[in-house]
């Protein structure tokens, strides 16, 4: 899956953020970032990217999933016209 979404946009955003954790001194960037250049899609680093993005998008929707059973049994209380 990684290749795929590398080949398909994240391999700019990835890159810059690198680059610029680089050149703000980040411990380990520049090794991050040789790794996404020579390997691209197929990094330690790129599946790292991925899975972390992975992690924010199941706790987002994770969220949205308790609001939404939340509001659900309130819809009655409101009025018609709210709806």
């Amino acid at each position: 899956m990684t290749p795929n979404l590398w080949a398909e946009g994240l391999a700019d955003p990835a890159l810059a953020a690198v680059r610029a954790a680089r050149a703000a001194g980040v411990a380990g960037a520049g090794e991050a970032l040789a790794d996404l250049e020579r390997n691209g899609g197929r990094s330690a680093v790129a599946r790292a990217i991925v899975l972390r993005l992975a992690a924010e998008l199941a706790k987002e929707a994770r969220v949205r999933l308790r609001l939404l059973e939340a509001s659900r049994s309130r819809l009655d209380l409101a009025p018609p016209d709210w709806n």
